[in-house]
């Protein structure tokens, strides 16, 4: 029984995220921490960490083994009693998907995981979504090129227009994509297809699932 008693170990998993609320585009940083709690050393310990369809996988550092974003596999090897470690995870936001990450423990072998209770850890974010960047210069040099409007890709029945300030529409889309970069697709008084100047616009944005539309000025600058 002595002998039995011994082979028991805990390993225990937490997990945190530095921004809970990030803009999308931006990078937040998972820190998954496991820990043996117990008397006994762990071997073979696997932590399962996949990244969610939320986010790009950037980097990661460990203190220990290795982390493959492929497979979401973290191999940390032998875990001895007290012993404590560290992946550190760094991944872009995206405007769309599934935001939980998790991480469990996958595999331990030399004895008995006591508490299974702990054995699992969740973060999450919830960007901050529909923020409108109304001043865009499509001018070609890669920065600012295009109207954005975060999580747009949340409303696939939106419709977007765009009027100039005489109220004239100059450009209208149904399903905008995030890809307006100032050209005109209006029956207005100018050409189909050509550069709006720059100035100051209007646009109404409706999302399509109800909500009132949201109105606003931008601004093409080149």
């Amino acid at each position: 029984e002595k002998n039995e008693q011994k082979k028991i170990f805990d390993i225990e998993v937490t997990k945190v995220v530095n921004e809970p609320q990030p803009v999308v585009g931006d990078e937040v940083i998972f820190t998954i921490e496991v820990a043996n709690i117990g008397d006994v050393t762990a071997s073979d310990v696997l932590i399962s960490e996949v990244i969610p369809n939320g986010y790009v996988f950037i980097s990661a550092i460990t203190t220990a083994g290795t982390y493959s974003e492929f497979n979401g596999e973290w191999i940390v090897g032998q875990l001895l009693p007290g012993q404590v470690e560290i992946l550190e995870i760094t991944a872009e936001v995206l405007g769309d998907g599934d935001y939980t990450n998790v991480a469990f423990v996958e595999n331990a072998s030399g004895g008995t995981d006591n508490n299974i209770e702990n054995d699992e850890a969740t973060a999450t974010v919830e960007p901050i979504c529909l923020t409108i960047y109304n001043e865009f210069s499509p001018n070609g040099d890669g920065v600012n090129e295009t109207f954005v409007i975060d999580c747009l890709e949340r409303f696939p029945n939106n419709k977007l227009e765009v009027y100039n300030r005489w109220g004239n529409l100059v450009y209208s889309k149904d399903g905008y994509s995030n890809d307006w970069s100032g050209t005109s697709n209006g029956r207005a008084l100018v050409n189909d297809s050509e550069e709006l100047p720059v100035g100051t616009y209007y646009y109404v944005l409706d999302l399509g699932d109800g909500s009132e539309a949201r109105v606003g000025w931008l601004y093409i600058n080149r």
